[in-house]
């Protein structure tokens, strides 16, 4: 069931993207093959997260480990075939600055969100990528249709502040949106790189159980305490829903609202 929509909504130039395109449904497959976990030494580590700039080694399998210390780890990824990473930063920047443009990307399970920077997210003087840096999103939503509806708090940082390595980054021609500091418990990372032939390859990283300090992962959770494997889990297949359904709709968004911010 879709979320409420107001009647102001109703009066944008988005609102199109709402009530004209279908929400994508998620191979049923890919659904199941995340039902269980993976051993943990398959899916990377926070602590060696510049590896997904080395020639060969992504892709890696689609799903969710538990770590023998307690924490927790998923990965996805997706091509999109007619965007590039400028389109990316830009989307991160114009989802969060009215509710129904973050509705749009999940219409069943999105419901509002703000940003703590509306004044830093328009001004066109500001690198588009550079404007989700120190920007905190909050975001009320749930994880699936009829779900609990959760209050979800993500600050935007510069991947080098994060521990990315800049240089790799800049000389992939990618882009990493990502969140991790000393207060939030879980890191989360979305690189999305040039593909060979076009369009670009997502790649997303979330780990659960650790801060960011002095740019390093630290573990955050007493010994002994173990992530549930719910929490990357259904993280992990609304991450499958929604990356699914950008895909579809960025393109068009992208070429209608673009001058709005840049």
């Amino acid at each position: 069931m879709p979320v409420p929509i107001t009647e102001e909504e109703k009066r944008s130039p988005v609102y199109k993207y709402f009530s004209e395109v279908e929400m994508t449904v998620p191979d049923p497959e890919l659904i199941a093959s995340v039902r269980d976990p993976l051993p943990a030494d398959e899916m990377l580590r926070p602590e060696d997260m510049n590896r997904i700039f080395e020639h060969g080694f992504l892709p890696q399998k689609i799903g969710y480990a538990l770590f023998e210390d307690g924490t927790a780890g998923l990965y996805n990824t997706l091509f999109f075939p007619d965007i590039t990473p400028e389109m990316f930063d830009w989307w991160f920047v114009f989802k969060g600055i009215k509710p129904l443009h973050y509705k749009i990307w999940d219409q069943n399970n999105h419901y509002t969100v703000e940003t703590s920077e509306p004044v830093k997210s328009r001004d066109k003087t500001i690198p588009i990528r550079e404007r989700i840096w120190n920007n905190t999103h909050w975001n009320k939503e749930s994880f699936y249709p009829g779900g609990p509806v959760q209050d979800m708090t993500l600050t935007f940082r510069n991947p080098a502040d994060v521990g990315f390595d800049a240089e790799k980054l800049y000389g992939s021609g990618g882009t990493i949106i990502c969140s991790g500091d000393a207060e939030q418990t879980a890191i989360t990372s979305h690189y999305m790189r040039p593909a060979i032939g076009g369009g670009c390859e997502l790649h997303t990283y979330f780990w659960f159980g650790y801060h960011i300090i002095d740019r390093k992962p630290v573990k955050c959770i007493p010994d002994g305490v173990q992530i549930p494997a719910d929490a990357p889990k259904s993280v992990l297949a609304h991450c499958i829903l929604e990356m699914g359904h950008l895909r579809k709709i960025l393109p068009g968004l992208y070429a209608d609202f673009h001058d709005w911010l840049v």
